[in-house]
This record gives C-alpha cells, structure tokens and sequence, in this order.
C-alpha cells in the first residue's frame, strides 16, 4: 500500500470527536439555535461545565460576584464567548501534545492554534464579517490533520526539509513526499466527525484560499489570522516561515499594510490576556 494510502486508512481508527464540541460546532453553524441549546450541549459533559464555570470565575473575566451555574455564565458573557470557551478547551485535548515531526513540543500546537484563532477574530471585526464564532473556530482547528501526519513525518523530515531547502513550501512538500498534506487530511477528519462544512472548507484551503470552492470569504480570513500567529512567532516549529502569503487574502478585504500591523499588536496584548485566563 502507497504510505498516502496508509495514511488516509489510518483515519478509519481516529476516535470519535468529542461529543460536546460536535455539538457546539453544529450551534454555531444554525443561526436559529439560541442559549438553552448551548446550555443543554456543555451540561452534556460535567467536566467541561466545571471548565467553563471556573474560567468565567477566572480573575480575567470574574464580575462582582462568583457564577454558579452556565446560565448565569451565559447571561454575564453571552453565547459568544462561551461558545469560544468550550471549542478552546475541547481542542487543548485534540492539540495540547507534542509533535515532534513538527518539532512542536507539548502546547505548542495548541498555543498557535489558539493565537490564530484570536488573529480571526480580531480579523472578522475588522472587516465586518457577520460569523466571528466560525472564523474563530476555524482558526482553532485549521491544523487539526497535523495531529495525523505527524507520526509519518518523525520518519522521513529529512525528505521534506530537502525540498523546503529548494524552495517549496512546507505543505508542498508534505504533499510530495506523502501524497497528501495536513490541510487536506484536517478536512478529511471534520469530515469524519460531521464538522459543518464551512469548517472542512477552512481547513482544507488555509493555505490557499483562493482555490475554495465556496465559503472563500471563512478561508481567507483564516489564512490571515494563520499568518499573523506565524509573524508573531507562536508555535512556528520546523515549518517556520516555509509558508505561502496570499496577498489576494489581504485584496478581497481592501486591507492595508498598516491594518494588518494594528491588528497584529492587537493580537499580542490578546494572546497574553488568554494564556492568563486559562491558566488561572
């Protein structure tokens, strides 16, 4: 069997997606959905109520009084930001590991991943886009086929970084050398795991977001809140700046050099805020 073939076999094994951010995935995707099925969706599990409960409660977000319940959580914070909450710490599970084909150690996937997805938020007000929620969980989730493609990439980087030298990018020459690359299998996972579309999209064209089939406007932003979490340094590993820049990302949104550095500024005083609240 050809190793992309093992590869995409191999997808048949992963577990099932955690049930709740399936859940929190498909509310944010129905415009229709209210809080009761937010609420309904996290009580589903009591670890990630009580996750929620002590973040709320957390220095960083604590009002004058502590919160009891996710009502209260929701009714201080709205559904937005609770949404944001439980896709974080449903994905710490999924990112939080080492990988060293990446040269990532533990955290730092997540750390990026994490960054990116604040980059897309910061980046949806900017431009006006109406789905902020979405853009920030495809920036969450945008490297999600890496937790696959790492364990072949430990055996054959040297291959990958050969072409990367020549002047590939680094997802070209996981594609080269695998046959597939990790965009590609982050899609083909959501996919599995009944990720709404809009997603699979995401991840699959976060790298080139010009040749989206649809949802072009969700792929673009993404590959700037992408980018942006490379600039500010966050979990670079071995792909470093082995990367492509779409500019027409930046056209689509009549955005300005300057734009993207305020933005960027912007993104480190957020960043540093998030770590802080989720480590309280």
């Amino acid at each position: 069997m050809l190793e992309h073939e093992t590869i995409l076999a191999g997808l048949k094994n992963l577990p099932a997606a955690p049930l709740v951010l399936v859940r929190i995935l498909m509310i944010m995707d129905d415009p229709k959905t209210g809080s009761n099925e937010l609420i309904e969706a996290v009580e589903l599990d009591p670890g990630v109520t009580a996750n929620v409960l002590r973040m709320c409660n957390s220095t960083y977000y604590a009002g004058t009084r502590q919160l009891s319940t996710l009502q209260e959580a929701v009714h201080r914070l709205g559904m937005r930001t609770i949404q944001q909450m439980v896709t974080m710490r449903e994905s710490e599970s999924l990112l939080g590991g080492a990988h060293e084909g990446y040269g990532l150690a533990a955290g730092d996937l997540w750390r990026h991943s994490v960054s990116t997805a604040l980059a897309c938020r910061l980046l949806a007000h900017r431009v006006g886009y109406p789905r902020v929620s979405v853009a920030f969980t495809g920036g969450l989730l945008h490297d999600l086929g890496k937790i696959v493609l790492d364990v072949f990439l430990r055996k054959r980087y040297q291959e990958v970084r050969a072409r990367v030298e020549q002047g590939a990018t680094f997802q070209d020459a996981e594609r080269e050398v695998f046959g597939v690359e990790h965009a590609d299998l982050g899609a083909r996972i959501a996919e599995k795991w009944g990720f709404p579309e809009s997603l699979m999209r995401a991840m699959r064209y976060h790298h080139q977001p010009e040749e989206a089939d649809g949802d072009n406007d969700l792929c673009a932003l993404v590959h700037l809140g992408d980018s942006l979490s490379h600039w500010l340094g966050v979990g670079l590993g071995r792909p470093g700046l082995a990367n492509r820049f779409a500019a027409s990302a930046v056209r689509m949104f009549s955005l300005q050099p300057e734009d993207l550095d305020r933005i960027l500024i912007e993104l480190v005083e957020k960043f540093e805020e998030t770590e802080q609240s989720l480590a309280a």
